[in-house]
C-alpha cells in the first residue's frame, strides 16, 4: 500500500533533523516532486482511458486536461476497432499540406499539438476515438491522500528531501538526497510495467512510436503512407 501525505511528511521531518516548521515546505516537494518524477516513466498505476467524440469536418478533438503521455488512440465502432497511426505535425503536413480539404472518410493517422488531437483526413462525421494515456497525477489533496504512483514512495520521500534541504540552502546534503532519489527511481521503474508511449506533453522525454500488436487483427488495418 503506498504511503499517505502524512506519512510521507512524517519521514521527511525525520529525514531533515525533526524540523516540524518545515511542514508546508515537505508538502510543496511532494507535490512538485510527484510530478517530476511522473514524467520520467509511463507508470502503470498512471494509466487510464477516455472515449473522445469527433465533430463532422473539425479536425482538433481537445485532449483531458491531465494528458501527460499518449500510449495509443483507437477508432470504436461496437465491437470493431482499430489503431489510429501516430505522426508528427510536419510528416502531416509535408505531405498534405492542405489537410482541412481531406474530410470525406472517417480518420487514420493523428498528430498531438498544445493539448490536441488533429485527425487526419478530417472526421466526415461524429466518431468515436478511445485515447489511452498516461495520465498527470494531482496534488496531494490532504493528509490522507495516498501517493498515487504506488512504487514511487522511496524515491517521491527521498526527491521531497533534496527540495528541501535546497531550500534550507544545505546544497551538499540536497545533492546526496537527489542521487538516492535516482537510485530509488531506476528500482521502481524496474518493477513497474516498461511499454512506450506514442506522444509525450510538453517538457517531457522524446517521442517514441509503437508498433500494433494486435494488427492482425485488424481488418481496416492499412500501411503507412
Amino acid at each position: 500500500m503506498a504511503m499517505t501525505r502524512a506519512e510521507l511528511r512524517t519521514a521527511g521531518v525525520s529525514n531533515i533533523g525533526a524540523r516540524i516548521d518545515k511542514n508546508t515546505v515537505i508538502n510543496t516537494a511532494l507535490d512538485l516532486g510527484l510530478k517530476a518524477l511522473a514524467r520520467r516513466h509511463e507508470w502503470d498505476d498512471l494509466r487510464t482511458s477516455v472515449d473522445l467524440e469527433t465533430v463532422a469536418t473539425e479536425q482538433e478533438v481537445s485532449l483531458p486536461s491531465d494528458f501527460l503521455a499518449l500510449l495509443e488512440a483507437r477508432y470504436i465502432n461496437g465491437t470493431i476497432s482499430w489503431l489510429l497511426e501516430y505522426k508528427t505535425k510536419r510528416w502531416l503536413v509535408e505531405r498534405w499540406p492542405n489537410i482541412s480539404a481531406n474530410n470525406n472518410t472517417k480518420p487514420e493517422k493523428f498528430y498531438v499539438a498544445s493539448g490536441s488531437m488533429f485527425l487526419f483526413p478530417v472526421p466526415d462525421a461524429a466518431y468515436t476515438i478511445r485515447v489511452s494515456y498516461v495520465a498527470e497525477p494531482a496534488d496531494f489533496a490532504d493528509d490522507s491522500t495516498e501517493n498515487p504512483v504506488s512504487v514511487l514512495d522511496l524515491s517521491l520521500l527521498s526527491w521531497a528531501t533534496h527540495y528541501v534541504m535546497m531550500s534550507m540552502e544545505n546544497f551538499a546534503a540536497a545533492a546526496g538526497w537527489l542521487a538516492l532519489s535516482e537510485k530509488h527511481l531506476l528500482d521502481a521503474i524496474r518493477s513497474d510495467k516498461r511499454t512506450g508511449v506514442m506522444h509525450q506533453a510538453d517538457g517531457g522525454r522524446a517521442v517514441r512510436e509503437l508498433p500494433n500488436p494486435n494488427a492482425y487483427l485488424d481488418p481496416f488495418a492499412k500501411k503507412g503512407i
